[in-house]
């Protein structure tokens, strides 16, 4: 039986639920994978004996590739949209979500994979965690990642991410900024600090935990709601340069 290309496995334990997500190309993200990770942060948002959240992506030198791969293999403009809709649908749910979303980062991440972390209320990286965007290079506006990216490093990060397609920001650029929040050196100390932050933030208010993250939505410089209308610019707009570079 031939291995699926994409995985999401889930695992609950003492009111902890871990996310586990994954690609055979690099952790990439594909229009299946975004639909069952919806599906996941659903089911777990609604399951009333989980009060955490751990995300992090299977052993690869990449945590996430973002959705670039899948986009330029597309040939038309609805399936362009369809898959950035998909984008700014999980990244709309997991800004509105009630219980805190902590990820574990090991391996670079890329394009939309920012905007995912971004989307999270806390980050523990390895020092191999660098960062890039660099799909402007293909024609794309990264768009949907730019509202929370923005929104959690501020303009000038986002600039300097943009503009330099070429070059990485290391895991200590990205904690300087407030994308991550830790840096470890090896994984195994971050697997420690992780547990012992998991188990205090366990014994924190579900209500209060909820206020929290109601208000931080309120504070927002811009609305989930905008994600669904920017992935649909993007969409058009990368249309058009597809068009344009084959005349």
């Amino acid at each position: 039986m031939e291995r699926s290309k994409e995985s999401v496995f889930t695992k609950v334990e003492n009111k902890i639920a871990t996310i586990e997500f994954g690609h055979l190309n690099e952790n990439q993200l594909d229009s299946v994978l975004l639909t069952r990770l919806e599906k996941t942060f659903v089911e777990i948002e609604n399951d009333s004996k989980v009060s955490l959240v751990v995300l992090k992506s299977q052993k690869s030198d990449f945590f996430c590739r973002g959705l670039l791969p899948e986009i330029l293999n597309h040939n038309t403009l609805a399936d362009i949209q369809t898959s950035l809709v998909l984008l700014a649908q999980l990244f709309k749910i997991l800004l509105k979500y009630s219980k805190p979303i902590v990820a574990r980062v090991d391996g670079k991440i890329v394009n939309d994979g920012l905007g995912l972390i971004a989307c999270c209320d806390y980050v523990f990286a390895t020092e191999a965690s660098a960062i890039q965007i660099n799909q402007m290079k293909q024609g794309l506006a990264p768009l949907v990642t730019q509202l929370p990216l923005t929104d959690c490093i501020g303009t000038s990060g986002f600039d300097r991410l943009v503009w330099s397609p070429k070059s990485w920001q290391n895991a200590y650029w990205a904690l300087e900024k407030g994308l991550y929040h830790h840096v470890f050196e090896k994984i195994s100390e971050l697997d420690e600090a992780l547990e012992l932050f998991l188990d205090e933030l366990s014994q924190f208010s579900l209500e209060a935990m909820k206020t929290i993250k109601d208000n931080k939505l309120i504070m927002q410089r811009y609305k989930p709601n905008l994600l669904e209308q920017s992935a649909l610019t993007a969409a058009k707009n990368f249309s058009h340069h597809i068009e344009a570079s084959t005349k």
